[in-house]
């Protein structure tokens, strides 16, 4: 019992001392990391301060139930809080005081304690005469009343906090303090990485208010939303959020600040397409609006490869064309922007300047006024390139719409009713359903879909649906639903053999925006070998007419194949060796003639571009300038013949090497622009060709909208914008959406 009423007094007299030296001296410590064994070391020589404590003791202990003392309820750590009232607890680890104690009365202890009180209310006192803002980062440690150091707030290391030293250094350190918010390099990077490029921080309001609205119009473009979004209940609060300041501008301001936007960048890309080395491209589409209007968006894209080797595929023109004027009535608004597609394609080959630089045009098959107008920009061509005759466009049917048409017009029969009630007769069934499309590497159709393309992914989950759950061989005690027979299972075999290469072949024609026209040959010619097979299938006609399918395609193909061959041919990886082989293994009769197709136009369009008539009669001019002598016009012809026609054999040269040498490894990392950027001037003709016929495109539909009825962008012209601004949403968004390096205000 006197052993713990002795443990007892030492617990209680070390608290009190550290107690009343602390609220003394003032000094912080830091609660996770101040022991017993500290504060002993610290408190070394305040023995009047340990008599005093212990004087207190008689005081302060009373007795517990059962006869004993306050227990030690102590810890090892003495934490405290940050506004300086400490909660103290700890083990006393001190050395006893061995010295004779005297006890004192309670008058004695009341006095010790007021004395206290009062040396922590004047040292509160002297806390509050702080006046640099710095300390409120910084603790002061002060001993006997003055400050001899500060403690950070944010990383508790402890700086020199003399008055006669200033506080300079303690600014210094918040500046780089690594446990402040935001003064870390990391934390920097990150802060300016937010700023526009070469922009430094400016205290300027202004600066806050323009960058959200960029970003904002970029994000209005890129997802083709209306400008009232801004002014919705849930964004203007994410805004005020961003920037306080920022002072909401009136949307109209806001619509008006964008078509300025659109008509600088629009210069810009004018510009870009005047300076580019070769050709373009344009390829038209028509989306259909409403079947009661008869209304159609003709779209059309701009296709190039620029002085950088990059290929842009850019929407440079959105007009409203209505079938039948007795409907402008119905639409007031639109009819100042109902156009021609005649007088469009000429605006538009004039505005950009395209009558020197206009190679082709891409279609939709089945649009003939499209055609028809096509046909009437050749009056207005004066370029000399040219890629089928002097003058002449180069007419290319979209293949995404040919492969569509193809297998759309020639479906009999539609068997995804008894396949999707298979599929999903059981909750079991159902749930197994859903586990395989969501594991199909498809696009999920949707309701708009093209038809075929929502049978072909119903019927790939239906082959992966068998294997967990398989035809059952006795039919006789059948449940309802009914289930699909083995023929019905051969039939969308078959019907998914023709149309697996043909939504690959739609994927990638359609897809990504640095797809050039060489990649396009190697997905059409795996349809054609499994066109060839179509006869030798099992329950085919079930699905298709076989004649007329292969009759189909057989039209389509000989439109395509000329062109995408010499694309080929300028394939460092292929060349015109693997197009023999290719017509050779298919084509055993007819090979001979698709070859040498092949070869006399690859090497008309290598004459052609070695020596135009203007370099032609440069030629011819000087070399009778230098003979000084007078010929005949007859003779002149001739001369004029001979010279092309010898020069001609010498340019030879640089092609049969090109098709003499090696080949390049085949890799999915290779890139053809880059290699004829590095190879121009080995093979500066060729590369003049790779520039043109790379750049032709092979379809007039947009990725988004491959596998739909109707592009999806049309939505923007039945909403509130004008015309005007939805056509430079639709233009913009093609703009950002384009894989090519343009540095522009549109460009990500």
């Amino acid at each position: 019992m006197a052993k713990e009423h002795r443990r007892g007094f030492d617990t209680i007299a070390t608290l009190v001392a550290w107690t009343i030296w602390k609220e003394r001296n003032n000094r912080v410590f830091n609660e996770k990391s101040r022991t017993w064994a500290e504060i002993a070391r610290a408190m070394t020589g305040e023995a009047d301060l340990w008599r005093l404590a212990k004087a207190t003791i008689p005081a302060m202990a009373t007795p517990m139930s059962g006869g004993r003392c306050a227990p030690r309820v102590f810890s090892k750590k003495v934490p405290e809080t940050g506004n300086g009232n400490d909660q103290t607890s700890g083990s006393s680890d001190s050395d006893e005081d061995n010295d004779s104690d005297v006890g004192i009365d309670g008058d004695a202890a009341a006095a010790a304690a007021a004395a206290a009180a009062a040396d922590a209310n004047a040292l509160q006192r002297k806390k509050r005469r702080f006046k640099s803002k710095v300390w409120e980062e910084f603790k002061a440690v002060l001993i006997d009343g003055k400050v001899q150091s500060a403690i950070c707030n944010h990383c508790k290391n402890c700086l020199v906090g003399e008055t006669t030293k200033g506080t300079s250094h303690l600014r210094r350190h918040l500046k780089s303090c690594p446990a402040k918010a935001g003064t870390s390099r990391v934390q920097k990077k990150q802060r300016i990485s937010t700023l526009q490029p070469d922009s430094s921080v400016s205290k300027d309001l202004k600066y806050g208010q323009v960058n959200p609205l960029e970003e904002f119009m970029r994000a209005i473009v890129s997802k083709l939303c209306p400008f009232s979004a801004m002014y919705g209940a849930s964004f203007a609060p994410f805004l005020a959020g961003r920037n306080p300041v920022l002072n909401m501008v009136p949307q109209a301001t806001l619509e008006e600040k964008f078509l300025s936007v659109y008509e600088k960048e629009k210069q810009k890309l004018k510009e870009k397409i005047i300076a580019t080395p070769g050709g373009v491209f344009l390829s038209l589409d028509s989306w259909y609006w409403d079947a009661d209007v008869e209304l159609y968006i003709i779209c059309i894209t701009v296709h190039f490869i620029d002085g950088d080797w990059k290929i842009n595929r850019k929407t440079i023109r959105c007009s409203p064309k209505l079938v039948g004027s007795y409907m402008l009535g119905l639409l007031p608004r639109l009819k100042s922007n109902i156009v021609n597609v005649k007088m469009v394609l000429k605006e538009v080959v004039q505005d950009w300047g395209l009558q020197e630089k206009l190679l082709g045009v891409t279609l939709q098959p089945s649009e003939d006024s499209i055609k028809e107008a096509s046909l009437h920009l050749e009056d207005d061509l004066t370029g000399r390139k040219y890629l089928v005759a002097k003058c002449k466009l180069l007419n290319i049917p979209c293949m995404v719409t040919a492969l569509h048409e193809l297998i759309e017009d020639s479906i009999m029969c539609d068997m995804t009713p008894a396949w999707s009630c298979y599929m999903t007769s059981s909750p079991e069934r159902k749930q197994k359903y859903e586990q395989v499309l969501s594991q199909l590497h498809l696009d999920g159709a949707s309701y708009g879909s093209k038809n075929w393309y929502s049978q072909f992914c119903l019927y790939e989950a239906a082959l992966q649906f068998i294997k967990s759950f398989p035809l059952p061989e006795d039919r006789r005690h059948q449940t309802n639903p009914l289930r699909p027979s083995f023929d019905d299972l051969e039939a969308i075999e078959s019907f998914c053999k023709i149309a697996r290469p043909i939504y690959i072949a739609v994927k990638a024609i359609s897809g990504p925006h640095n797809v050039m026209y060489n990649s396009y040959f190697h997905v059409i010619w795996r349809l054609v070998a499994v066109i060839r097979e179509l006869p030798s299938m099992n329950n085919t006609e079930r699905n298709f007419h076989v004649p007329v399918v292969q009759k189909e395609f057989d039209n389509n193909w000989r439109k395509w194949y000329l062109w995408l061959s010499i694309a080929v041919v300028l394939d460092p990886r292929y060349k015109l060796g693997f197009i023999e082989l290719c017509f050779r293994q298919d084509f055993s009769h007819d090979a001979g003639m698709y070859i040498s197709e092949v070869r006399a136009k690859l090497y008309e369009l290598y004459i052609q571009y070695s020596y135009d008539n203007g370099q032609s009669n440069e030629i011819l001019n000087n070399r009778n300038s230098d003979s000084g002598t007078q010929i005949s016009a007859p003779l002149d012809n001739q001369i004029q013949n001979y010279t092309i026609a010898q020069a001609a054999v010498e340019e030879f040269k640089e092609l049969n090497e090109y098709l003499g040498g090696g080949l390049c490894p085949q890799n999915d990392s290779f890139d053809i622009l880059k290699w004829w950027r590095d190879n121009s001037s080995t093979y500066p003709t060729l590369a003049k060709m790779a520039r043109d016929i790379l750049a032709i495109p092979g379809c007039a539909v947009s990725a988004e909208s491959a596998f739909d009825s109707c592009d999806q962008r049309v939505e923007v012209f039945k909403g509130k914008f004008r015309p005007e601004t939805a056509e430079a949403l639709v233009c913009a968004q093609s703009w950002i959406k384009s894989s090519v390096t343009y540095i522009g205000y549109f460009q990500e």
